[in-house]
């Protein structure tokens, strides 16, 4: 007996495109391994004809072989569909040009066995074809490793498909690098990867230079962009191995493969050059030999050549033709059988349309959609879904309702008649969305903690009222009466009003930043709902969940007679989705009910605080009975109708409270006639005056309402139950509405607005039926007066007007919200926690300050990058100390842009919530100039902080094409200079950090600038700086040669200045990354390299250096490291360079040098500050002129004025 355990089956698979001169060669390799369990699946890519006949052909004496085809999608779709079919417990992905040597799959199926934390098996590779050689990739040493480029070879890498299925598959957005994103993934949650040190695969490089490999090389853009898109999928991985800018990880990456390919070339250098000599060497001997007899053969060589040419051009001629007429026969024959197929559907489809078409006719007049039907189809949808519970939430959100997705599946039922086939649909959607989820959740739980903590103000305290409704928009009266309504009314009562499905939940959570409250209407508590009301949450927004039917109390609906006369199906429906919406409800903070008695159940259930708000009349129904004109009734037959609008079967209990009643005052009343329009099913006891029966069948609402009008009496009964209370009084208002007298149940809604005997009649017994029957067909002026005073009501109290008025704003208390302090609303494009730049650290300093100023609410607006929970122009809110700041993702492709209208779009949203006194523009690259006329449009006052010199110059640092300082730019108009010069003639009042950047902005522009000079941050302590042994010079202006820092190397360089060192301030170190290197300071006797420091460890690097150099070669605005050196007793030395020296006192505590001013110029300074230094005695105190130096706190006081000034002016 053979007790071998069984081998795991290895699925092998291969994209295919346009490849038909190598597929068989790949597919033979892999046929040739000694591992025997082994699966082949081939999916072609949409290739051209020729090639995937070629493929089909192939195939076909091939049946082991698993062939699939779909559209151009390319090589990771591809794959991924080749996934989805496989069955093996481990996956190899083979490019069809490539090859894998016989032992290959054998030797990692072992290593994977085992060893169980080993995730991905490699072997070594060498090129063939128009390259041969072994492929030299760095190692793999460790996910970091990974992340500067990738170790892996191709795809061919082998691992588990489980491990495959948790990661998502590959990335179909990405068109090159695939394969290394997907390693990423595989190995950022742990396992280690092995190399098998031995060549088991072949990487073909075609002659035709068409390999990925050249045309990488060939395209470096493609290359780095797919970098790019890989860097911002995992942008929180990088940054947790400091590896933060992606262009200098790849430049790094590159540079390891180069240097590595150069050590292989190296060493085998010697080798070649002897190897080389000989061949030379051979070659002289036979050209001396053949010398001779190149004349002879060059004439007959062109002749040759020339024939090759002819003959080569005739072939290829003849094989165009050849595959012209083999096309042409193949779509001949394929159009002749399409023809076939298509005249015997169309006939199978005029036999079915025809007999649809007889069983639906009676449904096409349908005037509305009756209440309780959407409710079963939603609930049912929900029971449906309880075994399939996850592969339902993926129909919904793909669907975009409960509605659609339940539609979808009973339509598949209908046509299969196989309960099977829909478990599968749902079985598949849960197997197809598993990767996508786990890759959600990841990306959620990386969020950073900056934009999941909860903010410390309630919305309604410091926002404008700015409602978003959250909603289910499936069912159409619901949507009309509950949803739309309501956004028509807030908007009529000045409040904006968002309308979002609760599927959609990108746009519904940038609703919710945008809203200063939250209105969910009946959505039930599934993990996307729940985290959207816990969104609300963090972000302190008042929720309020609302209803219209009694849709979340099990208990109520389990003991409806109603609802037990549903199908058992329909039933368990509605009864099992009513967990779902209590969740929902209770986790709101308030609720909204249509009616009175639906308060009453929700308070019940626990739901303390309850709001009605009824249906109104809408438009609809006010212009439909305005266009049936009061029309009179009928009086030349003196007959007396009463109506009943049953709609559907669910009606027919209902029906039962009036039905003896009524059958008894038809027999006494041979002139009353009792119109029904839509289904109902009458009892025995009506046979006795059939005759008296007027049946219509369903029909639109204007003539439902004619119908209506042309009848006396109009009821509307309903089952003494408590799920009744919660139903609307829409009835009695279309009646009344209609001018016609009305007999109502004494149901929650109808008591409300029914004074009876007055406006109405209230029925709750057989006998009170029929007094009130009999009262109105006796009593003609009864029926008038009590429907004119039932139309002066339902006018009165229900018009939206009224109902937004006294209800819907008694819910939203819009008196409530704002701030009375003065409203500041900030612009820069970078913020914390991007706190890039000296605009920014201004921007945030300043804005610190003035919220700590109980006078002023502070508000920002900046960028953010695109990630997988921020999508493009999404919106998150959060805090940044006392600040709320509106975080916006904005793509790499709008980084530049001076006007960009999507970015203008949310800032009208923010603009409407915050409603701000005065707006403070700072730096607003790739937030464009829209937001100035969103602005002035809502009569803000606008401020405008010039840092630089963006307004009026193409480069915002005036330096021209050869990286020079240019004060004189091109003036001529462009689109942008018109553009930004329109926005800036509607700014009322622009700074500047300092004196010369005003004066340059005022020249320009012929406009006041005022100045307000920027501040610095206070030395948190008062530890005294002393002279040290060594006079340590440093900088800060990071590696472009427009702060100087070549003036400071050469200076160095030649200059061996004794007892000095150079401390140079690496920016990309914070990131992981390197701008500087040893080899910058060849020559350099002493240097340091460190990191950038921030505002927490300021203090500790101006401590550890004693002199600055700041020889920067354009005029800055500012020079806030000036500031910060001379505040804390450091010297500078600076050239004079605009803003920057203005605070220098040369001599006293710093040296201003020419603003052209070379190395040498800059050397002799060093030389005279190191000779200042010697000259002061040991441990001496150094204690430099720095009063005038301003801080923040200064700027701030200074900053207030203006705005005071500002909102005094007309």
């Amino acid at each position: 007996m053979n007790n071998r355990a069984a081998r795991p089956t290895v699925s092998v698979m291969i994209p295919y495109f346009n490849c038909k001169e190598y597929i068989a060669e790949t597919i033979e390799s892999v046929r040739q391994q000694s591992y025997p369990d082994i699966e082949i699946i081939i999916v072609d890519d949409g290739s051209a004809q020729e090639h995937a006949d070629y493929l089909k052909k192939f195939l076909a004496d091939k049946p082991d072989i698993h062939y699939a085809v779909q559209a151009n999608l390319g090589v990771a779709a591809a794959r991924n569909h080749a996934a989805r079919l496989a069955k093996g417990k481990y996956f190899l992905f083979l490019d069809s040009d490539d090859l894998i040597l016989p032992d290959y799959i054998e030797k990692c199926v072992a290593i994977l066995e085992a060893e169980p934390k080993c995730k991905l098996v490699y072997p070594k590779v060498e090129f063939f074809d128009a390259q041969n050689g072994l492929w030299h990739l760095p190692p793999y040493d460790g996910l970091r490793s990974l992340l500067t480029g990738n170790r892996f070879p191709s795809s061919v890498s082998m691992h588990r498909a489980a491990d495959f299925a948790a990661t998502g598959g590959f990335d179909e957005n990405l068109t090159t690098h695939e394969d290394w994103d997907l390693w990423i993934r595989l190995l950022s949650s742990g396992g280690e990867a092995r190399c098998i040190p031995e060549v088991l695969f072949r990487y073909r490089k075609r002659s035709d230079g068409s390999s990925l490999i050249n045309r990488l090389e060939q395209n470096p853009d493609l290359n780095r962009e797919d970098w790019q898109k890989v860097y911002e999928k995992n942008r929180d991985l990088f940054m947790q191995y400091h590896l933060g800018y992606s262009d200098c990880i790849q430049e790094i990456s590159s540079l390891k493969t180069q240097n590595q390919e150069l050590q292989h070339i190296l060493a085998e250098m010697p080798q070649q050059t002897e190897s080389l000599q000989q061949q030379i060497d051979n070659l002289t001997r036979l050209i001396l030999q053949n010398r001779a007899s190149e004349a002879q053969f060059e004439e007959k060589e062109k002749q040759i050549n020339l024939l090759q040419r002819k003959i080569n051009t005739l072939e290829q001629e003849k094989q165009s033709l050849e595959q012209t007429v083999n096309t042409l026969k193949e779509s001949n024959q394929s159009f002749e059988q399409t023809i076939r197929n298509l005249n015997s559907s169309r006939e199978q489809l005029e036999q079915h349309i025809f007999q649809e078409s007889q069983r639906l006719a009676k449904y096409k007049g349908l005037w509305t959609v009756k209440t309780l039907k959407p409710i079963v189809k939603t609930e049912q949808a929900i029971s449906s879904a309880n075994r399939y519970r996850k592969g339902f939430r993926v129909l919904v959100r793909e669907k975009g309702s409960i509605g659609k997705a339940y539609q979808f599946l009973r339509r598949h039922y209908k046509q299969t008649r196989s309960i099977k086939s829909v478990k599968q649909i749902l079985k598949s959607a849960v197997s197809m969305q598993a990767s996508t989820q786990e890759t959600q959740r990841i990306q959620a739980d990386t969020i950073p903690e900056t934009f999941t903590q909860r903010l410390s103000k309630h919305a309604a305290d410091t926002l404008a009222p700015k409602v978003a409704i959250i909603a289910e928009l499936s069912i159409p009266q619901c949507k009309k009466y509950r949803v739309i309504q309501k956004q028509e009314m807030l908007q009529e009562m000045g409040i904006p009003c968002s309308v979002t499905s609760w599927t959609d939940g990108n746009e519904a959570r940038k609703q919710i930043s945008l809203a200063s409250l939250v209105i969910f209407y009946r959505v039930p508590g599934f993990d996307s709902v729940m985290d959207l009301i816990a969104e609300c949450r963090r972000l302190n927004i008042q929720t309020l969940w609302d209803v219209d039917d009694l849709i979340f109390d099990e208990a109520v609906l389990k003991t409806s007679s109603t609802i037990n006369s549903l199908a058992p199906t329909e039933k368990e429906g509605v009864i099992n989705g009513a967990k779902l919406y209590r969740k929902a409800m209770l986790a709101c903070d308030e609720g909204i009910a249509s009616t009175s008695g639906l308060a009453k159940a929700m308070k019940e259930v626990g739901m303390k605080t309850v709001y009605i708000v009824e249906n109104a009349l809408d438009g609809e129904t006010l212009a439909a009975a305005q266009s049936i004109g009061g029309r009179l009734k009928n009086q030349e037959d003196g007959l007396i109708r009463i109506i009943y609008g049953s709609g559907t079967k669910t009606h027919n209990i209902d029906f039962l409270e009036a039905a003896p009643a009524l059958a008894a005052v038809l027999k006494e009343n041979p002139n009353v006639r009792f119109r029904i329009i839509g289904y109902l099913e009458l009892p025995e006891y009506f046979d006795d005056v059939k005759n008296q029966i007027e049946r219509i069948p369903f029909c639109n609402y204007t003539e439902y309402l004619t119908y209506l009008s042309e009848c006396d009496i109009s009821i509307a009964p309903l089952e003494n139950f408590v799920f009744n209370d919660a139903k609307s009084n829409i009835k009695y208002l279309e009646a009344s509405i209609a001018k016609v007298a009305s007999v109502c149940s004494p149901r929650a809604a109808f008591a409300d607005v029914i004074v009876n005997g007055e406006n109405g009649f209230l029925a709750d017994s057989e006998q009170q039926w029929y007094d009130a029957f009999d009262t109105l067909v006796k009593n003609p002026k009864l029926r008038e007066d009590m429907a004119q005073a039932a139309y002066r009501t339902v006018t009165d109290t229900y018009s939206p007007q009224a109902i937004g008025r006294k209800q819907l704003a008694a819910a939203v208390r819009p008196e409530t919200f704002g701030s009375k302090k003065t409203k500041i609303l900030s612009f820069n494009v970078y913020y914390h926690p991007q706190s890039f730049g000296g605009a920014t650290i201004v921007a945030e300093q300043l804005n610190k300050l003035l919220a700590d100023d109980e006078a002023y609410e502070i508000y920002a607006v900046t960028t953010l990058p695109v990630s997988g929970w921020l999508p493009e122009y999404s919106t998150i809110r959060y805090e940044y100390g006392k600040v709320t700041v509106f975080g916006v993702a904005v793509p790499a492709k709008d980084s530049a842009a001076y006007d960009n209208p999507q970015f203008s779009a949310v800032v009208k949203d923010i603009v409407g919530l915050v409603q701000p006194d005065i707006a403070h523009i700072h730096c607003i690259q790739s937030m464009g100039v829209g937001i100035v006329d969103i602005c002035r449009q809502h009569n803000i006052k606008t401020v405008v902080t010039l840092h630089d010199a963006w307004w009026i110059c193409p480069n915002q640092f005036m330096i021209d094409e050869n990286n020079r300082f240019c004060e004189q730019w091109d003036t001529r108009e462009n689109e942008r200079s018109k553009t930004i010069s329109r926005a800036l003639s509607q700014i009322d009042m622009l700074l500047a950090p300092s004196k010369y950047f005003a004066r340059l902005h005022e020249k320009t522009l012929n406009r006041p600038v005022y100045v307000n000079k920027n501040g610095v941050t206070k030395p948190s302590g008062e530890t005294p700086k002393r002279k040290a042994d060594t006079v340590r010079f440093g900088y800060v202006g990071g590696k472009t040669e427009i702060k100087g820092v070549h003036l400071i190397l050469e200076a160095f360089r030649k200059h061996r200045f004794p007892n000095t060192e150079l401390v140079v301030v690496d920016n990309m170190l914070n990131v992981g990354a390197r701008s500087f290197f040893d080899s910058d300071f060849s020559g350099v006797e002493r240097f340091r390299i460190e990191p950038a420091y921030d505002q927490d460890t300021i203090d500790r690097f101006f401590s550890e250096i004693d002199v600055l150099l700041f020889p920067t070669q354009w005029k800055e605005s500012f020079g806030l490291t000036v500031r910060e050196a001379v505040l804390r007793n450091v010297w500078v030395i600076a050239t004079d360079a605009g803003g920057v020296s203005e605070d220098i006192i040369d001599g006293e505590n710093g040296t201003v040098i020419p603003f052209d001013s070379d190395s040498e110029a800059l050397a002799r300074a060093i030389s005279a500050v190191c000779e200042r230094y010697r000259a002061i005695a040991d441990d001496t105190v150094i204690d430099l002129p720095k009063d005038h130096i301003r801080t923040f706190a200064e700027q701030k006081d200074e900053l207030t004025g203006m705005y005071r000034k500002l909102l005094s002016a007309n």
